[in-house]
Formats: C-alpha cells, sequence, structure tokens
C-alpha cells in the first residue's frame, strides 16, 4: 500500500510526497538529512507492540547465530536504492503574532547614547566633591555648636564684692598662676573667640552668627553641585561647585574647629604656645590642598569630550 505520510524518526517532521511512496523505499529528510526505509506507522506501533519472544534453551540462554550465516550478510552488498527528498509540513507555532518580538530595525541605525560613558567617568569625582562639602559643612555646624553652648550656659563665679579680701596663701597663688597658664578654649592664633563672639550679648551674638550660617549654606550648594554633576543634570552647576570647592573659605570653619581642639589639647601637655599654632597651620593647609585637588580633578573631568557629549546629548 502506497504511503501519502510519512515521518521522519530522527527528527519527528512529517513529510508528505507528491506522490505516494511504496514501504520499503529509502527517504531522505529534508530537513535534518536523515536516510530512513518508508513504512507505514500503523505496521511500526504494531511491531512495537508485539511482545519478543523467549529465547530457547536452558536457562532461557539465547543460542548465537552460526557465525557463517553472519559472514555471509556482511558479505552480501546491499542494492542502493535512488534516495528521494520531499518536503515537509511546517507545524503551526503556538505563540500569537502579539508576542513575537518586533525588532525596531531603525533603532539600531540611530546615534549611541553617550551618557552612559559620561555617568560612569563623573561617578567618582561627583562622589569626592560631595564628601568635600560634607566635611565643610560639619566643620560649620559643629563650630556653630561649640559656641552657642557656653553663650546659653555660661559659668558664673560667685563673687562677693562686699566680702572683705583676704591675702592669698601660696598655695592659691600658685593654682592662679597654673590657671593664668593654661590656655583658653577658644584661642586661635592668638585671637580669643570666648571674648569677642561667645561672651557678648544675645543679639550681638546671634548676628556675628550670621555669617557662619551663610558659609554653612556655601558648603551645601557644593554637595548640591556634586550631585547634579554626577546625574548629568548641569555641567555649569558642576564647574561653579568645584571652583567654590577651591577657594579657602569653603574649609574655614572645619579648619577653626580643629585649631581650637589642637590649641587647648596641645596647650595642657605643653608649654610652648606656638608649637600647636605650627601643627594647627600644617594640617589645615593639608585639608584646604586635598580640597582643591578633588576639585581641579571634578574641573579637568568635565572637560572632556565624551562628558560634554552627555551632557549635550538629546535623547528626543
Amino acid at each position: 500500500m502506497a504511503l501519502s505520510r510519512l515521518s521522519c524518526p530522527e527528527c519527528g517532521t512529517v513529510l508528505r510526497p507528491a506522490k505516494p511512496v511504496t514501504p520499503g523505499k529509502k527517504i531522505k529528510c529534508p530537513k535534518c538529512e536523515n536516510v530512513f526505509v518508508a513504512r507505514d506507522e500503523e505496521d511500526e506501533e504494531v511491531e512495537e507492540a508485539r511482545p519478543r519472544k523467549a529465547a530457547a534453551g536452558k536457562g532461557g540462554a539465547r543460542k548465537p547465530a552460526p557465525a557463517v550465516k553472519d559472514q555471509k550478510k556482511k558479505d552480501a552488498k546491499p542494492e542502493k536504492e535512488p534516495e528521494e527528498t520531499y518536503g515537509y509540513i511546517k507545524e503551526p507555532e503556538d505563540e500569537d503574532e502579539d508576542k513575537k518580538v518586533k525588532v525596531d530595525w531603525e533603532a539600531t541605525t540611530k546615534q549611541k547614547d553617550p551618557r552612559g560613558p559620561a555617568i560612569v567617568m563623573l561617578t567618582g569625582p561627583g562622589t569626592k566633591l560631595q564628601m568635600v562639602g560634607f566635611a565643610a559643612v560639619a566643620g560649620w555646624v559643629l563650630l556653630i555648636l561649640l559656641m552657642i553652648i557656653p553663650a546659653c550656659f555660661p559659668i558664673k563665679e560667685d563673687v562677693n564684692p562686699n566680702a572683705p579680701k583676704r591675702q592669698q596663701t601660696e598655695k592659691e597663688k600658685k593654682e592662679a598662676a597654673e590657671a593664668a597658664r593654661r590656655p583658653k578654649f577658644f584661642n586661635v592664633y592668638g585671637v580669643d573667640l570666648g571674648e569677642h563672639i561667645v561672651s557678648q550679648p544675645w543679639y550681638i551674638f546671634l548676628l556675628l552668627m550670621i555669617p557662619f550660617a551663610a558659609m554653612a549654606v556655601y558648603s551645601s550648594c557644593i554637595i548640591a553641585t556634586g550631585i547634579k554633576m554626577q546625574n548629568l543634570e548641569s555641567r555649569t552647576w558642576g564647574i561653579i561647585g568645584s571652583v567654590m570647592a577651591i577657594l579657602p573659605i569653603n574649609m574655614v570653619g572645619l579648619a577653626t574647629l580643629l585649631a581650637i581642639v589642637l590649641h587647648w589639647g596641645m596647650g595642657l601637655i605643653m608649654d610652648d604656645p606656638e608649637y600647636p599654632q605650627h601643627v594647627s597651620m600644617g594640617l589645615n593647609a593639608l585639608i584646604w590642598l586635598i580640597s582643591a585637588a578633588i576639585a581641579g580633578y571634578c574641573l579637568k573631568v568635565l572637560n572632556e569630550e565624551k562628558v560634554k557629549e552627555g551632557f549635550e546629548y538629546d535623547p528626543e
């Protein structure tokens, strides 16, 4: 019986030849190029379902086939049958048309987005510029708090002007001399901030705090410009913030705070008042050089061509 529908045993492709094929004829699959013998699918299922006969002999052992017959079969050359290639049926796809991925060929011809490389180049400098701003803001805020506490809670000595004066003992004289030698807490480079600022009346003290608060806002602007620069929001503000960080006034609050602590702390263990001043001046100069170096590096990166392209790129 001629076959009008075949199935490739290798890849499972369904073949429908134009002319019916006689069973036993060799067929070549056009998809996987496998050569197989045309057989009826129903006959194949029946043969697979048919149980195999048990091998004869004791213990169920199968007798080996004669070697002569095997040799004759090997020597005998089978006749070659012409191979024919037939088309195959394309199975319907399960995917819906809406679920298929549509390739936007026009998008592949557009210019690549330069914002990615620009953000990578600005991440490091922008973060460092923000750290400079945070350090400066912390210096100003801590300095203001350090002066507000004694101004709001002054320490008053109980002195009775009507009490009769008595002569000091030797011990009291030594204690008074040691207290006079001790450094004043708010003494910075020979200027007593406690006398000029902290001990002033409250209304004058508040007026004197306005420049300190303004400088804290100044340093906060450097943080904002670092964020704008890092997010490619504004190259102009990035340049302005870098220039603001280069100016020494940004670090004056932190430098004054360190000078107060060093002068007072080292003055307790040293008799030389000039040594703490030299140490604090060197440390403050180092802090300003670090701030200026970071700001200069930010200016250098902002002038790179790739960074300029990232700021100027318009996706629309």
